[in-house]
């Protein structure tokens, strides 16, 4: 039923059962997100089953502000620099640096610069 599928580990992280074989999380939280609370919980149960795991907090943001993200200059239009949200670039940047550190320096992935 679709109920059950609401439930599923799948759809939230948070009530699985077995996390042991997670990998290196890194979580963006909105704080006027709805979802806000869950993220934190995830966050705790991650670290209580030490996994790596990096949260950053935007205070005052809405659930969708990494929608904002800049685009390149080439597809630049009046509507991307109306909705353009530097916090939006902050957690990709930020996301990207925690993958690189958990997945390129930790493997024999030679990376090419």
């Amino acid at each position: 039923p679709f109920a059950m599928r609401l439930l599923s580990e799948y759809s939230s992280p948070l009530i699985a059962q077995n996390i042991s074989k997670f990998p290196p999380t890194f979580i963006a939280l909105a704080g006027a997100d709805i979802l806000r609370t869950e993220g934190e919980l995830f966050a705790r149960k991650l670290r209580g089953n030490r996994t790596p795991v990096e949260v950053e907090l935007y205070e005052n943001e809405l659930h969708t502000f990494v929608a904002g993200v800049k685009v390149p200059d080439k597809f630049d239009s009046v509507m991307t620099r109306i909705i353009h949200n530097p916090n939006a670039d902050d957690v990709i940047e930020k996301a990207t640096t925690f993958i690189r550190r958990h997945v390129f320096d930790n493997s024999n992935i030679k990376r090419k610069l």
